[in-house]
């Protein structure tokens, strides 16, 4: 039988991936390169590349193409894409045009905005604009329509089928495993900080964490490393991935492990097959699952035990000055001391969920209950006492902080968490298969850890659903079991005399 329909749905899809990746250069510039009273103009330019790709997703001739396929005889994979197709059109087409123009043209104002908030921490120079935001999003969600709760319909978007109501019971049970553990461990003796004490120059750190991104598989002739207030990944195509990170020539560990958590990324889009451009199989499952992939990398392998018997006399050899009377054992602690800290991307493994869980709150209140814009620093500051024992000086180091909100970006916060849980499944799974992974670790070889991610999640882009794959994967139910269970293991061996039910 003839397969006109999908294979004109590819080409379709193909065009749209690349008008897609012209708007991510254009982000990626905006962040990175352009200078800053290119603003405006940018903002215009976004909004109408924004209603161009929007018009494509949503043109008649992709609703006959997606009508025309279901009589057509698929494979599984044309299967896959026609499902992942459909969803993605009803979802494009529920967005009237107009809206996704002042969407995208209001998003990118906003973040020039939220710079100039963060810069002189006002949270009241923001605000305006963040109202516009909560009140796009609220939109969004009507247009796409929910059973429940208006947040539902945004968090769909990252993580489908995901609900606040699953999220909610999910975030629940994590805190009561994590905020005793956190107590707990605040109760011991604090893990030495001597290891980041002294000068780290720019440079020098940025050829380190080039170096091990190289070590991990990121190739520089199709991808790129700068630097940006907030470290992101973003990619135009498998050939073509950008990411940046931030410095603090204070602390050696900072840009690192932003540079590893973002290869994670930035190896899973080059990873996804290149013959499947254009479609959903040749994209990322979803947000939860991207995140998997950086968190795998930056705690399960950045922050391990092997991972710096082997790379930490090349950083003392990079740093030998500030870093000559440090040993091993000392440093390694360090990397992994528990504190609570102001900022999330900064956050040690025990706090950080608690940093995402408390977005996830102020968030679904801000779409489903309608909490008030201007209440977000004195109810972010009140959680963050509530749950980390710490209340932030200021609103560059409290509200202000992640540029998630500037970019319109609501319901996005949960993958985070979602992607610490996938990952602890995801490291059972590659265990079990390379039962020697920490000895190669100690030998700086970490080519085998991309090539496992590669074959277990990215050649199959959207193939199947999170929990689906993951149960593929591992072979048993999906919990969070195998993630609290890490926490629990590492920390009681890092913080012998803590005690726990």
């Amino acid at each position: 039988m003839s397969q006109k329909a999908i294979d004109s749905l590819k080409e379709l899809g193909k065009k749209a991936a690349l008008l897609s990746g012209a708007i991510h250069l254009l982000e990626w510039d905006q962040e990175t390169l352009m200078p800053e009273e290119g603003a405006a103009n940018r903002a215009e330019q976004l909004a109408l590349l924004s209603s161009i790709l929007h018009e494509m997703e949503t043109a008649e001739v992709f609703k006959k193409g997606l009508e025309q396929a279901e009589n057509e005889q698929l494979s599984d994979e044309n299967k896959a894409c026609l499902r992942e197709w459909k969803r993605d059109y009803h979802k494009a087409v529920a967005l009237p045009p107009a809206f996704v123009e002042t969407f995208a043209r209001t998003t990118s104002q906003a973040l020039q905005i939220w710079k100039e908030a963060r810069e002189k921490s006002d949270f009241s120079l923001f605000a305006p604009m963040l109202e516009k935001i909560v009140s796009l999003n609220r939109q969004k969600a009507d247009y796409l329509g929910y059973q429940e709760k208006p947040y539902d319909a945004l968090l769909d978007l990252f993580e489908p089928q995901a609900t606040t109501a699953n999220i909610t019971t999910l975030f629940e049970a994590l805190k009561k495993e994590i905020v005793p553990l956190l107590k707990a461990i605040n109760s011991t003796k604090k893990v030495e900080q001597e290891s980041v004490k002294g000068l780290f120059s720019q440079d020098a750190q940025l050829a380190f964490s080039r170096q091990v991104a190289e070590k991990m598989g990121f190739s520089f002739k199709k991808g790129r490393l700068d630097l940006s207030t907030h470290p992101f990944c973003t990619s135009l195509h498998p050939k073509d991935t950008r990411i940046t990170t931030r410095i603090d020539e204070n602390d050696p560990i900072g840009c690192l492990m932003g540079v590893i958590h973002e290869t994670g990324h930035a190896l899973y889009e080059e990873g996804l097959p290149e013959e499947w451009f254009g479609t959903p199989l040749g994209q990322a499952l979803s947000m939860g699952m991207h995140e998997s992939q950086s968190r795998f990398w930056e705690t399960r392998i950045g922050q391990s035990r092997p991972f710096w018997k082997g790379f930490y006399p090349l950083l003392k050899k990079t740093f030998p000055k500030p870093l000559q009377n440090i040993d091993e054992e000392t440093f390694y602690r360090s990397v992994n001391r528990v504190e609570p800290t102001f900022i999330r991307v900064e956050a040690d493994e025990v706090t950080y969920p608690l940093h995402v869980i408390l977005r996830f709150e102020l968030e679904q209140a801000l779409i489903n209950d309608k909490l008030p814009v201007k209440e977000i620093p004195s109810l972010w500051n009140e959680k963050m006492a509530k749950y980390l024992e710490i209340t932030p000086p200021n609103d560059r180091l409290g509200c202000l902080q992640d540029i998630h909100w500037s970019l319109g970006l609501m319901g996005y916060f949960p993958t985070y968490t979602l992607g610490n849980i996938y990952a602890a499944t995801l490291f059972d799974a590659f265990k079990n298969e390379h039962p020697d992974w920490d000895k190669r670790l100690e030998t700086t070889d970490l080519s085998f850890v991309n090539e496992w991610q590669n074959k277990a999640v990215h050649l199959h882009g959207r193939r199947y659903g999170s929990v689906e794959l993951l149960e593929k994967i591992s072979k048993r139910p999906f919990s969070a079991e195998p993630y609290t269970t890490y926490l629990k293991e590492k920390y009681k061996k890092i913080y012998p005399g803590i005690s726990l039910s």
